[in-house]
Formats: structure tokens, sequence, C-alpha cells
């Protein structure tokens, strides 16, 4: 597990080093879009998702996938088709989730992680246009940023190396996420360690540190350590500094 300090070093590395902090900051301020997405996906035309969600998010963030109304008409047919996981969902945060409990996904109770399952492999499987495991996550965070950590196809490998289960499915995407949340919980007790009686969370004071207008969640900031570690390969903290 990183300690604070690493995983500190490591949000910082990326707000210096990444050229995407600016695009994600403007995209999650964007409260009518994003209202419109997660709440009534019907009332978005293709044109829309075209621009915003892959043009100016996905490939963006080097997806790759095909920029044309019929993907964004995929995009939005599998929304719309998956709304009630999403629902379901929206209640619930990486680091409090209990992923064993049961939960009520339309009129079915099934678990939280066989929810994410189904959920991951909805959207992985039927949207197609070179739509990979690397925009279903991205997609997923957009929709819900307090649950779901991106990851590209590097940080899938790295993890999976130590976890054969982390694999491009639904059940692989929640055993990451299962990572994911010892990562968060491990975080937040270093940081309240380090930082006894402030009253604040590691997500907020980074946020704060950092001036984004927008504050970020603890979810995005997990894969922004998983990006400079394992994407770029950068130790944390650096063993060198300039003189």
């Amino acid at each position: 597990m990183p300690t604070w300090n690493q995983f500190a070093w490591a949000v910082l590395l990326f707000w210096a080093i990444s050229d995407r902090n600016q695009g994600y900051q403007e995209l999650i301020s964007d409260d009518p879009l994003l209202n419109t997405l997660r709440n009534n996906p019907a009332e978005l035309n293709t044109e829309q998702i075209q621009a915003n969600v892959i043009r100016r998010f996905l490939n963006a963030w080097r997806c790759r996938m095909e920029e044309s109304v019929q993907a964004a008409e995929a995009i939005r047919n599998q929304l719309i088709q998956t709304h009630t996981y999403l629902q379901t969902l929206n209640a619930f945060d990486l680091e409090a989730v209990d992923f064993d409990a049961n939960t009520i996904v339309g009129e079915n109770q099934i678990s939280i992680s066989r929810t994410c399952e189904e959920y991951y492999d909805a959207l992985r499987n039927n949207i197609g246009y070179r739509f990979a495991a690397t925009a279903t996550s991205k997609l997923l965070h957009l929709l819900q940023p307090n649950f779901f950590v991106m990851w590209d196809r590097n940080i899938l490998a790295g993890y999976q190396r130590n976890n054969p289960q982390i694999r491009d499915s639904g059940s692989g995407y929640c055993a990451f996420l299962m990572s994911m949340q010892q990562i968060a919980i491990s975080i937040r007790e270093a940081f309240n360690q380090q930082n006894q009686g402030q009253g604040n969370d590691p997500a907020t004071f980074l946020s704060q540190q950092l001036h984004y207008e927008q504050a970020q969640t603890f979810a995005k900031f997990v894969d922004e350590y998983n990006w400079v570690t394992i994407t770029k390969g950068v130790p944390v903290p650096p063993p060198w500094h300039p003189c």
C-alpha cells in the first residue's frame, strides 16, 4: 500500500506532467451536461455525446474510440438500457461500500459486486466501435465519479500481476475496485494520522492544495496515483531533486 507521502507526491506529479487536468476540470464543471448524462440520458442527442463524451473525454484520454454518430448512438442506447444500475450505485462511494451487501436493481435484489459486474459487462460488450476496457472504466467514472476508478491497459496489467482475478470483465473490474478500495482506506487512515484533528479529508485537501475550482473525488486521485506510478513508471517520491 502506498504511504500518504507517496500518494500525495503522485497526485502532485500528475498535476505537473499530465496534459489532461484542464479538460477534466472543465468537463466535471459542466453541470447541465453531466446531470442529463447521469439522470436523463434519453434527453441527450447523439451530437452531444459525440462531441462531449467521445471527443472531449474518452478520446482526449487516448481511448481511440470511433468518433461517429453511430458510436454516439450506441453509447446513448446503452446508457438508457443500463440506467437502473447507475441509479442503484449512485448511493455508494468507493471507500465505504460493502461489495457483499445486497441492493435493489430495478425489481431484483443482487449484491453490489454483481451490480458492478453486470453494469461493466453491459457497457463493455454492447457498445462496439472500439469501445474497450479503458473507455468502459472512463465512462463509468464519468457517470459515478465517487465510485468508479479509471484504468488503462498498463494499470490493468500492473494489478493483474499480483491478482489474476483482475481482468477485462465485469468480475475482473470489480476485483480491481476492491483493490482500489483498500488503497483508499489505507490512504485515508494515513492522512488522518498525519493531520490529526484538522477535520479535512484527503480528496478535499488535495483539491484545495492544487487550487482546483471543482473538487475531485478520491476515486479520481487513486487513478492519478496509478497513472503516475504504473502507466508512467515514475517513483514517488522522486529519488532525486534539482540542485
